[in-house]
């Protein structure tokens, strides 16, 4: 088993992106959460929109990972490129947050489970805001990997940010080799992910939108027959 953010999973099936040939023995047997895409500047700065990162310095976060990769999408559909920017510094997100604190970056990027505590953090002492998607790019982005969903980031998920932000998600999906796991192991795994939905949220408040239902819905790429068969035994498939 192991974990994947949802545009992965479609680069992966198509041989595209980071892999270079197609992977065809493995599929999802969950959507867990969204991984929400975030563009962070101080609330004073004169960013407004992707445009505006034009000759500013930004954290993508570490090189290679999810929200690197989405940032360079995102940039590729504004007509933009790195070489447009400022500068670029390859940081994880709380070091990130010290060096926009200090002044020493514009912005920091990443795709992350909202709320990002780092983020609620800043924004109470520093005061930040958050960067709209154009819903044209928002589009784009859909067409080019279907991983990538709209996602409305809600006014009030931060302390001092009272507008919903339009942007978007890649849902953390569990997946499942299917050279190694049978229909009943993934068929009980599915089950127990689910009627203990309670115990996940007591965790991490991530999961309280996990359900069946939920899981199919935001299914990206091909469902494992044993979770396919849970959830159509629980209607959730209808």
């Amino acid at each position: 088993m192991g974990f994947s953010n949802g545009q992965t999973v479609p680069e992966a099936m198509n041989g595209t992106g980071a892999f270079e040939e197609e992977i065809n023995n493995v599929s999802t047997i969950a959507t867990l959460y969204p991984n929400v895409f975030h563009i962070a500047v101080r609330a004073d700065s004169d960013i407004y929109s992707v445009e505006d990162l034009k000759g500013k310095t930004v954290s993508p976060g570490i090189k290679g990972y999810s929200g690197e990769l989405a940032f360079k999408d995102i940039l590729k559909l504004s007509g933009m490129s790195y070489d447009d920017l400022g500068g670029i510094e390859y940081i994880g997100t709380a070091d990130g947050a010290s060096l926009l604190r200090d002044g020493h970056i514009d912005a920091i990027t990443g795709m992350l489970a909202a709320p990002v505590s780092t983020f609620q953090e800043l924004d109470t002492t520093l005061g930040i805001r958050l960067i709209p998607l154009e819903g044209e790019i928002v589009e784009k982005l859909h067409e080019k990997n279907e991983g990538y969903l709209p996602y409305t980031i809600e006014g009030g998920t931060y302390p001092n940010i009272k507008e919903d932000v339009s942007t978007v998600a890649g849902y953390t999906v569990l997946l499942a080799n299917n050279d190694l796991m049978t229909e009943d192991d993934v068929y009980k795994l599915t089950k127990m992910m689910v009627e203990n939905k309670d115990e996940w949220t007591n965790i991490s408040n991530v999961m309280e939108d996990f359900d069946a239902e939920y899981s199919v819905e935001n299914n990206v790429g091909k469902m494992h027959p044993g979770a396919k068969r849970y959830y159509k035994e629980v209607g959730a498939m209808e």
